[in-house]
């Protein structure tokens, strides 16, 4: 091969019909510089691809300390459900007081039906 044949075969022919010099200049430059990025496989290091695994955290500090963290387990465990039931108790201590002001509508609204009832029967037997 010679070399005007390896030029012709490494560089594509790019052919603009109609088109003005400036765009035709414009078009070759950015077909050009799309040309020159090396593709993303040749790249030694890509910046989409993770390079290194997470490092592994430790969570205990050495063979001897596995009963000393099963008992601060426990004493966690034991907070957390102390104020587990501390809530659930105020929750309770709200329903029954929510319960309890529904009881006392109701029993008004319930008088005071009964008061219009013997309003009207008074007005009526008048």
């Amino acid at each position: 091969m010679t070399s005007s044949q390896q030029q012709t075969a490494v560089t594509p022919l790019v052919i603009f019909n109609q088109t003005d010099e400036k765009d035709v200049i414009h078009a070759k430059n950015f077909w050009k510089s799309l040309n020159l990025q090396p593709p993303l496989e040749s790249r030694l290091v890509s910046s989409d691809i993770r390079q290194r695994l997470p490092v592994a955290v430790h969570t205990t500090h050495g063979g001897g300390g596995t009963m000393k963290d099963v008992k601060e387990l426990e004493k966690e465990e034991r907070f957390f459900q102390k104020v587990y039931d501390k809530i659930e108790d105020e929750r309770k201590a709200e329903y029954e007081r929510i319960r309890e002001r529904r009881e006392d509508h109701m029993n008004l609204l319930q008088s005071l039906r009964n008061q219009r009832k013997n309003k009207e029967i008074f007005r009526h037997n008048l």
